[in-house]
């Protein structure tokens, strides 16, 4: 019975890998997920020279991301537990992603939607390039029609 119920258990555990692998499928490359841990198990491996347990469960996040840009190139994806993030290793790609329009659209997740109480509040919050551009400049014609900005401020 015990081998019965564990059998499953893998099988469950197998779909569910796959499905995420699945899902990744429009994401740039990275290291392989595993449920729970995420990508830190598959960046560990990746350090093959010296792999020691406190990798997985002290990890120095800089040495992961150097690894990550070495085997991957300047555009990479990982895991954090069921949060997946895109990971910019490159200036040149960061230039490039930064002058986009596409990717200026802030994003509202768990995070961000309690303390919004799930409306597009502020510059930060916005959903929409839109809106972030119309707040943007009334918060900038709103801080310079009260004086900031101008020289004579900055002086006593």
């Amino acid at each position: 019975m015990f081998w019965l119920i564990f059998l499953v258990f893998v099988i469950l555990l197998c779909i569910y890998t796959y499905s995420i692998q699945y899902s990744r499928s429009n994401l740039p490359p990275g290291p392989y997920t595993i449920p729970i841990l995420g990508s830190v198990l598959g960046m560990a491996i990746l350090k093959k020279e010296e792999f020691r347990l406190t990798d997985i469960v002290k990890p120095k996040a800089y040495e992961f991301f150097h690894l990550g840009y070495k085997k991957y190139g300047g555009l990479y994806s990982v895991s954090c537990g069921k949060w997946m993030a895109v990971v910019i290793a490159s200036y040149d790609i960061l230039r490039e992603v930064e002058n986009m329009d596409e990717y200026s659209i802030k994003v509202s997740n768990e995070l961000t939607t309690p303390r919004s109480m799930g409306k597009e509040l502020g510059l930060i919050f916005a959903a929409t390039p839109e809106l972030w551009i119309e707040m943007r400049k009334f918060s900038q014609r709103t801080l310079r029609d009260f004086g900031f900005g101008k020289v004579s401020t900055f002086f006593y």
